[in-house]
Parts: C-alpha cells; sequence; structure tokens
C-alpha cells in the first residue's frame, strides 16, 4: 500500500509545516473516507502519545459519539496527532482503527514535538473544521456529548467553549466533579490560580483556537498543564467556559506514568497569562477576604512589627473559620476510612450490617462536602434506566448520568457504576483555599499603581545586621542609576521588621499576607514561583531568604524566561555538630546555570563555592561593601582626634562587638578574659552587642562576671561607643567579610581575628591585621593579645595598611563600579 502524508490547510504540496515529519514509522497512514474538498462541520482531534491498547476504549467511546453526530447530519474529520508514538501503539492502530470511524474521514498526523501543547496546535493546524473537538487518548465520553454541542453553537453567536457538565475519575481513584459555568453566580473564578475549573475536553468554534494557541507544556522551561493556561487565556479574551447538560466525560487517573505526574515531578508552573498577573478582585463586597493592598515607603513603616503585617486585614475572623473546615476535613478522612472498614465488616455479621444501614445517612452526609447552593438538574426525558438499589442523592446521580455511566462499561470493564463506588465516590468541588486568598492579595500589593516591580527583593525580615545594610547598598545603587525603577522589598518570614532600620523612603516594602504562613513550604514555594512568573520582574534578588532558596530550586528554569535572578550570600554555616550548612547549598547546582549573578562579599566564599562545587567562576560576583557616609565620617572624626589617645597606655583595651549569637562565639570571649585576669595580663576587655540568644541577659551577666564591661547594643559604628580602643577582637566559629571589622580597621583599631571565612580576605597577618588559626584556641588569642599589649609597636604596625585597604576597596566609587559591570544588574 502507498504511503499517504497528510498536508495541512493551506499548504501547497511539497510544503510542510516544521512540526510535521514525513519520515515517520513504516506503518502507512490510513484515510478511511476520501478527504473531501472544502471544510467539514467538526474535526475532532485526538493527541495520541504512547498509551498502546489503552487508547482502545477512548476511540471506541468516539466512534459511538461520531456516529450520532453523523445521523444527525453533521460532517466529521477524525485527526489523530502521533507525537513520538511508539510501536506498540502505531501497531494497535494499524491492526483495529480500520473497524473504527466508518462515517468520518481518518487522518494520521506524526509531529516530533513532545509536548502535549504544541501537538494540539500541529492538529488544529491541520484540521479543516468550523468546529474543533479536543480529546485526549485515555478518556471515554457519553454518546451525545458531540451532537449536543454542535447543536448548541450551531444555533448561537456566543463566545463560548464547552465543556462536558460532569466528569467521572475512574482508576486509581473514584472523584465526582460537577463543573460549572465561568459566568455561574456560585463560581469563585479567583480560584483558577489554584485550580483548574475545566478538563482539556472542549468543542469549540474554530477561531477561538486561531485567537489562542496552546502553550508548551513542560517543552523547555517547564511551563504547564497547557489547558489550564488556555482556560485562563481564553477567560481574558473574553471567551466563556460553559457546559453541555446531561454529558459526562470518564477520566482515567493512572497510578504513574500520567502527565499530571510528570508535570508535579518536575515542578511545573502556570506559562504567564494575563488573566493572573491583572488586579481584577477589587470587588471587596463580593470577595470579603481580599483587602486594599497594605503598600508602604519604608520611611512610613509603623513602630509595631505586629502592624507591619496586615492591619486589619479580616483574617483574624476567618481563622477560627479556617480551622473548622481543617477539622471537618479529618473527620471526613476519619470517617471515609470508617465507612470502607463497616462495609466488610456488614459482610461477616448481619448486626453490623443493621448498624451500617441505620448510620449510612450521617456518614454520607459527612462526607459530602456542603455546597453553596443546591445543585439543579434537568430531569432526563423518559429515562430508560432504573437505578438498581437506592443512591445517597438523586440530584447527583440522575438517571441519564447512571445510564452513560453503565453504557460506557460495555466498552471499559474498570468502568461501572457499582454500589461501592457510588457510595464511596469523592466529590471534588474547586473553591477558593488559603493559596488563593493569599495569592490575590499579595498580588495587589505588588502591582499597586499598576504596575508590577522592575526589582524585587526577597528578604527574610528587616532587621539591624550585615544583611540589610549589604540590601540597602545595592538599593542605593540601583535609585543612582535608575531613578524611575519600582523596586519593591518582600518580607518572606513571620514579621521582625525593626523601623529603625534605615532604608530608602522610595522604596516601598511588603509583607506577605499573615496566612501565608499557614501555607505548607511547598505551597508557600508554588505561591511565591506563580506570582514570579505572573509578574514577571526584571530582577529578582534573594537575600537570606528560605523561602527565595526554596523558589530557586524548584523553578529557576522558569522565572528565568522573563526574569534575571541575582543572589547574595555572605558566609557558610556551621552546625553544633560541625556541618557546613546554608540555603545556598541545598540545591545550588540545580539553579547555577539559571541564575545571573550570585554576588558575594569575599574571595573566599567564592573560592570555598567553585571549587567544591564544580561552579563557573563565570557567575560569581565580588562586591566589597562600602561603608556608609556616617561610619565614615566617625572615622575621620576619630582622626582629627588622634593626639589625644594615650599611647602610653599601661592597659590594653580590647573591643569585642557583635551579635549575641552562635556564629559569633561570645563564650570565647569570656574564655579569654578569664585566662588572661588569671595570668595578670594588663587587659581591659569590653563589650557590645544585641541579644540574638534566648538566654542573652545571662550572658551578659557572665561577661560581667567575667571583669568584662558589657557597653550596651552595638550601634552602627565602633566610633559612637563611649571610649577608645586599641584592638577589635572577632572569636566567629564563621564568617564572610564582617561590615564591623572593617568599621574597626578605619577606626584605627588593630585587628586580631580567628582565620574564617572572608576575614582571610581582608586580614593578612601582620600587615593588616593578626589571625588565629583555629577560631576556639584561647591559649592562641590570649598569647597574641599578650604580645600586643607588651608591644606597642606591633599594635601599631597594621594600622595604616588595615585603614588605608578600607579606603581603596571599600568605598562607595569602587562599589557601585563593580555592581554596575556585574551581569547586567542595572540594566546596562
Amino acid at each position: 500500500m502507498s504511503r499517504v502524508e497528510p498536508k495541512p490547510a493551506g499548504h501547497s504540496d511539497g510544503e510542510t509545516p516544521p512540526e510535521l515529519h514525513t519520515d515517520a514509522p513504516s506503518a502507512p497512514s490510513t484515510t478511511s473516507v476520501p478527504r473531501a474538498e472544502g471544510p467539514v462541520d467538526l474535526s475532532v482531534i485526538v493527541n495520541i502519545f504512547r498509551e498502546g491498547r489503552l487508547i482502545h476504549p477512548t476511540l471506541r467511546s468516539l466512534d459511538a459519539a461520531i456516529e450520532d453526530t453523523v445521523a444527525n447530519g453533521w460532517t466529521v474529520e477524525v485527526i489523530l496527532v502521533l507525537d513520538n508514538t511508539d510501536a506498540v501503539t502505531l501497531r494497535y492502530l494499524d491492526a483495529h482503527l480500520g473497524g473504527l470511524f466508518r462515517d468520518a474521514a481518518v487522518h494520521r498526523l506524526y509531529v516530533r514535538n513532545g509536548d502535549l501543547g504544541l501537538s494540539r496546535n500541529s492538529g488544529f493546524a491541520y484540521a479543516r473544521g468550523r468546529f474543533i473537538a479536543f480529546s485526549d487518548d485515555d478518556n471515554l465520553y457519553s454518546r451525545n456529548w458531540l451532537v449536543r454541542s454542535l447543536a448548541r453553537l450551531d444555533a448561537s453567536s456566543a463566545d463560548e467553549i464547552l465543556h462536558p457538565a460532569v466528569v467521572i475519575h475512574f482508576g486509581s481513584k473514584n472523584v465526582l466533579w460537577r463543573t460549572m459555568d465561568s459566568d455561574d453566580p456560585n463560581i469563585d473564578l479567583r480560584a483558577i490560580v489554584e485550580f483548574n475549573f475545566w478538563d482539556a475536553t472542549c468543542v469549540a468554534p474554530r477561531r477561538v483556537f486561531e485567537q489562542i494557541p496552546y502553550a508548551p507544556s513542560l517543552a523547555g522551561p517547564g511551563f504547564g498543564p497547557e489547558d489550564w493556561h488556555w482556560n485562563c487565556q481564553a477567560l481574558d479574551a473574553g471567551w466563556k467556559h460553559r457546559l453541555v447538560p446531561e454529558t459526562v466525560m470518564f477520566y482515567r487517573v493512572k497510578s504513574s506514568g500520567s502527565l499530571l505526574a510528570l508535570l508535579t515531578e518536575n515542578s511545573a508552573l502556570l506559562a504567564p497569562t494575563r488573566y493572573l498577573s491583572t488586579n481584577r478582585w477589587s470587588d471587596q463586597n463580593k470577595f470579603p477576604s481580599l483587602v486594599e493592598p497594605d503598600v508602604r515607603r519604608l520611611d512610613e513603616r509603623p513602630d509595631d512589627p505586629a502592624m507591619a503585617v496586615e492591619g486589619a486585614t479580616g483574617w483574624t475572623s476567618k481563622r477560627s473559620d479556617r480551622m473548622r473546615r481543617r477539622v471537618l476535613q479529618m473527620l471526613r478522612q476519619s470517617a471515609q476510612h470508617a465507612a470502607r472498614r463497616m462495609r466488610w465488616m456488614a459482610r461477616v455479621h448481619p448486626r453490623i450490617a443493621t448498624f451500617a444501614a441505620q448510620i449510612r445517612p450521617a456518614v454520607n452526609d459527612l462526607l459530602s462536602p456542603p455546597r453553596r447552593t443546591a445543585l439543579i438538574v434537568t430531569p432526563a426525558p423518559e429515562p430508560t434506566l432504573v437505578n438498581p438499589f437506592p443512591l445517597p442523592s438523586v440530584e447527583e446521580f440522575p438517571d441519564w448520568l447512571m445510564e452513560a455511566w453503565r453504557l460506557s462499561h460495555l466498552l471499559e470493564p474498570a468502568l461501572f457504576p457499582a454500589r461501592s463506588t457510588v457510595e464511596s465516590i469523592i466529590r471534588w468541588a474547586p473553591s477558593p483555599g488559603i493559596f488563593t486568598d493569599v495569592y490575590w492579595q499579595l498580588l495587589a500589593k505588588l502591582t499597586s499603581g499598576g504596575k508590577g516591580p522592575d526589582y524585587l527583593f526577597l528578604i527574610p525580615w528587616l532587621a539591624t545586621g550585615g544583611a540589610s545594610a549589604v540590601m540597602n547598598n545595592y538599593l542605593r545603587a540601583i535609585r543612582r542609576a535608575r531613578p524611575e525603577a519600582r523596586i519593591v522589598v518582600l518580607s518572606t518570614m513571620q514579621a521582625r521588621t525593626e523601623s529603625d532600620v534605615p532604608l530608602d523612603g522610595s522604596i516601598e516594602y511588603v509583607d506577605v499576607p499573615t496566612a501565608f504562613h499557614d501555607l505548607s513550604a511547598d505551597m508557600q514555594d508554588r505561591l511565591v514561583g506563580t506570582v514570579l512568573v505572573q509578574l514577571a520582574p526584571a530582577n529578582v534578588h534573594v537575600i537570606n531568604s528560605p523561602v527565595g532558596f526554596r523558589v530557586l530550586a524548584s523553578y529557576s528554569r522558569q522565572l528565568t524566561v522573563q526574569s534575571k535572578l541575582f543572589v547574595s550570600v555572605f558566609t557558610i554555616d556551621v552546625t553544633p555538630e560541625g556541618q557546613r550548612a546554608h540555603y545556598v547549598l541545598d540545591a545550588i547546582r540545580s539553579y547555577i546555570d539559571h541564575v545571573a549573578g550570585i554576588f558575594a562579599d569575599n574571595e573566599r566564599l567564592v573560592e570555598f563555592l567553585v571549587d567544591t562545587y564544580a561552579l563557573p567562576r563565570s557567575k560569581f560576583f565580588v562586591h566589597y561593601q562600602p561603608l556608609s557616609e556616617k561610619v565614615l565620617e566617625s572615622a575621620e572624626r576619630g582622626r582629627r582626634g588622634a593626639e589625644v589617645r594615650n599611647l602610653r597606655s599601661d592597659r590594653l583595651a580590647v573591643l569585642w562587638a557583635a551579635r549575641f549569637d552562635r556564629q559569633k562565639r561570645p563564650d570565647l570571649l569570656v574564655a579569654i578574659s578569664e585566662r588572661s585576669r588569671g595570668m595578670g595580663l594588663p587587659i581591659d576587655f569590653y563589650a557590645s552587642g544585641t541579644g540574638v540568644l534566648e538566654d542573652a541577659s545571662k550572658l551578659i551577666e557572665r561577661l560581667e562576671e567575667s571583669a568584662v564591661t558589657y557597653l550596651g547594643p552595638f550601634e552602627e559604628s565602633v566610633g559612637s561607643l563611649p571610649r577608645e580602643f586599641d584592638v577589635l577582637l572577632m572569636t566567629s566559629e564563621w564568617e564572610g567579610l564582617p561590615l564591623t571589622l572593617l568599621d574597626g580597621a578605619i577606626h584605627e583599631l588593630t585587628i586580631l581575628s580567628a582565620a574564617v571565612g572572608g576575614v582571610t580576605d581582608f586580614v593578612e597577618d601582620g600587615s593588616t591585621g593578626y589571625l588565629v588559626a583555629r577560631f576556639d584556641d584561647v591559649d592562641a588569642y590570649v598569647a597574641k593579645l599578650a604580645s600586643l599589649a607588651s608591644d606597642r609597636v606591633l599594635l601599631e604596625a597594621p594600622r595604616a595598611s588595615a585603614a588605608d585597604l578600607v579606603r581603596q576597596r571599600h568605598g562607595w566609587n569602587e562599589f557601585a563600579f563593580r555592581v554596575t559591570v556585574s551581569a547586567g544588574y542595572l540594566g546596562q
């Protein structure tokens, strides 16, 4: 038999569109009915991948539906889109296709898209129908599905896309899903960000597919599902999704190997669609959970951290409702388990059977989620099937549905409305949850003024410390280079905002809504990932945000399609057991190729990451952080007053200035002071810091007991402390390149530090300071301090070199230049 290669409409002989391939397997394409000239009424497009014999009941189901359609005067063609189809599936088609679709032209279309969305587009490009019907290769349909759809579309000029009224999942789970019209007053379309309201099965006028092609699903960056995205695109274009009464689709749910499982495994996100990026839900009367966006300039933040999150959002009144829903869900799950056990036990003992019959109505009522309004079902005219047993609800299982269900059993034995199936079937009705509410609240905050951010920073919270100071340097650089840019800082953890953090007042600060923290980590990541994909900020910068790092790990491939991704990292933490740990290490191999740049404040950290993970050095940029003008002014005042310093003092003044946390090891300061005092050394110790440890007050008492004078919280500069010092002592277990070290150096304190992290990027032993090899070597610290106390030449020698290095390498102009030439961060 000679081979027939189909050609899409609009293509002359010899022309094959790029997505069509003529080098298909040796099995010939077949046409059961010669292709007629001109259009047909309906093109039924079936996407076939590697389902093998599982497509047999699907094709038989469609055959029956097409038979009724043709009997009512419609012309039909069937297009089988074979996308990288395997030999098993092709052998099935060769053996069985000839016995199907005797009243319709059948065409095989060989493609190599490897993608469901692109294959749908290929099928449509070949189709000639005035109306288009899409079907997947493992579902079944009621016989009236196509003929009822055509009759409705032909009689109406409305822009509508038709779907089956009922979807019943079978296979690995049994689910009853009653879909709704998109303009039904009871539907809440906000929830389409959380759930897909309609299956890909549809019948619609040709022009909707000309206007709205399908997006790729997992092809390339990892977007999907394609039908969910297409449903959003259609809504945005003004099309209505509507149901065809008394039609049903039976959806096969596989335990493994399904497209849904593949999408989940690959962390797919919905492709960008204007429907999810526009703040369209402003009617607070209809959606009371949405409030006016709480977007503040950074100089307008309230002093009360509790008020810096949501204000009066209405969430407090909803928490009890959410808790009740969760408890009810737990009760339903328990009742489902008990009901299954009861059915098994009822077969064993008659008394249990009687008891089960008595409590069954209550159990069924509990297992049925409450509906906003009662379902209205049009009764079937002259029902032809009598229910063989009492059903839980006549509304849910009318005669027409039971008849279609039993008829489908003739095509697929796994499908049957057995009593046990009907009684235990899960009812699914998508409605807004926490995810939906939080998404639209956050979108409203991030699109203030109708524009999304040009720069979006993901941080854990605002607080005094090095990370906030570093972020402020980048904010300042952006504002100077791009004064028109909209910059938003998003806090992703429970608010710990401190009102005294000095940040540019033109920058907007946004907290995630309070309910965000009620979501699981996976759902938090998906929500933030979806927001970023839909808003497409030109630049996303992650600084110390656990949520931000997790989003990069799961969704960097999708985000980088529209946004440049940047990460700041300062140091690698060390656990109490000695393990190196940091969010950046958890999945850096998975996102390194997708980020535009990773910014560090020292070369040592870059060397560690590049050497340990075999990462490309070109992705890393060292930005030596500048000191603030206030610190520099303080240092200049100190230089002018240097002549008053008593260099002949008989006692060495040592300052320890840091947070009271495990990283900084204040316990070592205690040990060093006690050892020095025990040796009778002429050294006075001073400490300044804020309490991060839970027992900070006890630590302060311990310092005082060890002859360490506590000077109170450490503010922005050592120059603000109430006396002069000789030495800045750093006992950290791990470090980046701390600003406190630079602060001490510019104030001409002699640096004595453990040789950890980025410290060695600045301190060269004997040249710009002094190093101790092991952070916990108390004897080494004491020995070096004793030398400095006895020899003022050693004390003074590294000071000028250290101060000069700060001025040369850690000034604002040097920082701004480095940022300017880093991966297009400022848009150059």
